[in-house]
């Protein structure tokens, strides 16, 4: 990687970390990585992280928008990180954090984004850094109007 070898890497978790069709493949294993690797940053699903330079600050927000592609288990199974064909009968992401079973997925992805949105709304409004930059997976028209209201 030359000289971004050194460099953080700001991360933010996709629907193909968490498995692409599944919610159980990944994740928390890339959420462990940054407490061995310095430069690889994601402690969380979601969080911020300032970043300070020559004469400004960047505080950045990840959010896990993975709710978007979160649908019942038998809906558009190839766009689904719920999905009843991909996922197992017995698929459990709960010893860390996640969903319990392909019957929550949905609303434990709806459920958290929800927690999130709060948690920026409330982080931007007293962040103190020169820039406030908001990172998700997917592009802000899966949520216009929430991002809309934010920059207002």
């Amino acid at each position: 990687y030359g000289g971004l070898a050194n460099k953080p890497w700001i991360s933010c978790l996709g629907n193909h970390d968490y498995g692409g069709w599944m919610f159980n493949h990944g994740w928390p294993q890339q959420i462990g990585y940054s407490f061995v690797n310095k430069n690889w940053i994601l402690p969380g699903r979601y969080y911020s992280k300032v970043m300070y330079h020559d004469g400004f600050t960047v505080e950045y927000f990840i959010i896990d928008s993975n709710a978007w592609d979160a649908k019942d288990g038998d809906i558009d199974p190839e766009h689904n990180i719920c999905s009843r064909k991909h996922n197992h009968a017995g698929a459990n992401c709960a010893a860390a954090g996640g969903p319990s079973s392909i019957l929550t997925c949905k609303s434990w992805f709806w459920s958290t984004y929800g927690v999130q949105k709060t948690w920026l709304k409330t982080k931007l409004a007293t962040s103190r850094a020169d820039w406030q930059v908001v990172v998700t997976h997917f592009p802000c028209e899966a949520d216009a109007g929430y991002w809309r209201m934010l920059h207002q």
